[in-house]
């Protein structure tokens, strides 16, 4: 019984002293812990470039890099732009009837009105007769160039329109064009199997302008009307020309000449032209050295 007492101190003692001994080898193999020092840490341009949000930690400090949501290529358009926008569009209608109306011969001394309106496909889809012509030839023409200039280009979604209404007055060679604040209810519907042609863009649109320049004492003579009825210019060029004339005592245009011009002879002769077989009233003196200026250009 007493031997057995001693075999089982001696086996707890063994087995302690086995443990002290495994504890102190095991210690000495462990891995060291290491401190890391903060670093300062600096972003590259092409960091900046990477997109989301970065965060990167060094010890105790952690830099956080934002990166801003790209700035939106497009903006928006205010009201301002609308109202250039449909400037334009109108101007772009007018270009296109006026290409129709050059095409066919005119009695300058007739005078027509009628409206139309324009589709959001840019088609004509109805129009109505305001004052009749004298001349039926006349106004059949007139009606041919509204709607011979369909197809035009989609009224800009920018506008906000469905429909716009338009009324346009043409005497003689000239015409001029406006638009409805309301859309009227226009019976005449026309009918487009016979056109296939492509609308012309309304990039390409020119604005044809005159303007007068009178010297300041003559600035109640006004003629303009005359003017622009007699007007016929190419519309395919760009160009400007400025006119000099004089007017007698009976209120006759004469001495008409080019003293400035960009463009062809023939923008040239339509400017001259313009002014031929015109007559001022209520002119008691020779007048000299009148002005004007004649305008076929993009429209801005």
């Amino acid at each position: 019984m007493k031997g057995n007492n001693l075999t089982i101190i001696g086996v707890a003692a063994l087995c302690f002293a086995i443990g002290i001994l495994v504890g102190s080898y095991g210690k000495s193999f462990a891995p060291k812990e290491k401190t890391i020092k903060p670093v300062e840490i600096s972003q590259s341009n092409s960091d900046l470039n990477n997109k989301g949000n970065t965060s990167v930690s060094a010890g105790k400090k952690s830099v956080e890099v934002k990166q801003s949501a790209p700035a939106s290529s497009s903006s928006s358009q205010g009201q301002g732009n609308e109202k250039v926008s449909f400037s334009k569009y109108t101007n772009y209608i007018e270009y296109c009837i006026r290409k129709n109306w050059r095409k066919v011969q005119k009695d300058v001394n007739e005078d027509f009105s009628m409206d139309f309106n324009v589709g959001k496909d840019g088609k004509i889809i109805s129009y109505g007769i305001l004052i009749p012509s004298k001349s039926k030839d006349f106004q059949e023409k007139a009606i041919k160039a509204v709607i011979e200039s369909t197809p035009l280009e989609p009224i800009p979604d920018e506008l906000g329109k469905d429909i716009i209404g338009y009324q346009i007055h043409f005497r003689g060679n000239d015409m001029n064009l406006a638009s409805y604040s309301k859309v009227s209810n226009l019976t005449n519907v026309i009918n487009y199997k016979f056109i296939k042609k492509k609308p012309v863009k309304i990039a390409d649109a020119k604005d044809v302008r005159t303007m007068s320049s009178y010297p300041s004492k003559y600035r109640n003579v006004n003629i303009a009307l005359q003017v622009q009825r007699n007007w016929n210019p190419p519309l395919d060029e760009d160009s400007r020309v400025q006119v000099k004339y004089d007017i007698n005592q009976q209120g006759e245009v004469t001495n008409i000449r080019v003293i400035a011009a960009s463009g062809s002879q023939q923008a040239q002769d339509a400017a001259i032209n313009a002014l031929k077989n015109v007559k001022a009233a209520n002119v008691s003196e020779y007048m000299s050295d009148l002005g004007y200026w004649f305008y076929v250009e993009p429209f801005r």
